[in-house]
């Protein structure tokens, strides 16, 4: 089987791990095929990470502050039970808001990992268009990768009505191709 791997946004291509990581063992990892650079990727995760910390320290300003209210509010008179209100109110707004900012955070991470391609299975590499610090763009014709899988072959062919009589499932079959130096498979 022969699959083509086209890019499906603009990144510039990073090579370099492909050279080095090729030789992991497939149990170990799947088998990186290269890194993406995408600057504004990251620099908007880091953004929503910045954003998270600081949603995350509004939430405990919140809550501590609505905890000291609950502790105050145990003196009888001591704290309207409105300004209590407020207090939670605002302690579960800003846990809100920090929850939906982690979220943030965690898709940003997740549109990180659409730089790495990896192949999905133990892959034998029959074509590599793209060189290193190459600009790779959207629709283009031409895949990034060509990958073959090896470790099977799949053969299609229309059989004699006679070969059709012998031949049982299970069978033994042998295949000469011209094109491997006369090589029976």
């Amino acid at each position: 089987m022969v699959y083509s791997i086209f890019i499906i946004f603009k990144a510039l291509i990073n090579l370099t791990a492909f050279s080095l990581l090729a030789f992991i063992p497939q149990d170990i990892a799947p088998l990186l095929l290269a890194v993406l650079e995408a600057p504004e990727m990251e620099q908007k995760y880091l953004s929503d990470r910045s954003t998270e910390q600081k949603v995350y320290s509004d939430y405990l300003y919140a809550k501590q502050a609505y905890e000291r209210m609950v502790d105050a509010s145990k003196t009888t008179g001591a704290v309207a039970d409105i300004e209590l209100d407020r207090a939670k109110s605002a302690m579960e707004s800003a846990k809100s808001a920090y929850d939906a900012s982690k979220a943030g955070t965690a898709g940003a991470a997740q549109v990180q990992q659409y730089l790495r391609i990896t192949a999905p299975f133990d892959v034998i590499i029959a074509g590599r268009n793209v060189s290193v610090g190459a600009l790779a763009d959207t629709g283009g014709d031409m895949p990034l990768f060509t990958i073959a899988q090896g470790n099977k072959l799949r053969l299609t062919l229309s059989l004699p009505e006679k070969a059709r009589r012998i031949s049982k499932k299970g069978n033994a079959c042998y295949v000469h191709r011209e094109l491997a130096a006369g090589k029976n498979i």
